[in-house]
């Protein structure tokens, strides 16, 4: 099991909502591996202390995506990604995504998607 930490607004990557209208991805170097849970490549276990708040200093409609997540990854079938993995020291950029009654939302944009260490967790 691996574990990511956005708690913190300073940590925490942010998007732009429109109310008018979920990957993972690692560099390795030259390119981004990626790693997606619609494809099974990975299980999210949880998503905790989620709160989207509101980042005024960077102008309206602006959020920072604040939470914690445990996700079931198994290396061995994703040797590109780990390899990648090992050349950012565990950087990773997760992307959420968000649905409504089981269908994508395609109201909001990613603003700055910062990177956080993808911990083994014990």
């Amino acid at each position: 099991m691996y574990f990511v930490d956005y708690n913190k607004a300073a940590d925490a990557s942010s998007i732009q909502w429109d109310d008018d209208q979920d990957i993972s991805k690692c560099d390795n170097g030259d390119d981004y591996e990626y790693l997606y849970s619609d494809k099974n490549d990975f299980k999210v276990i949880s998503l905790d202390n989620f709160q989207a708040v509101s980042a005024d200093d960077k102008g309206e409609g602006i959020y920072y995506l604040c939470y914690t997540a445990d996700f079931d990854i198994d290396m061995s079938k994703h040797p590109e990604f780990e390899s990648a993995m090992n050349e950012s020291d565990n950087l990773v950029e997760v992307v959420l995504g968000f649905k409504n009654q089981g269908k994508p939302l395609d109201c909001f944009e990613e603003y700055e998607n910062r990177q956080a260490v993808l911990e083994k967790a014990d």
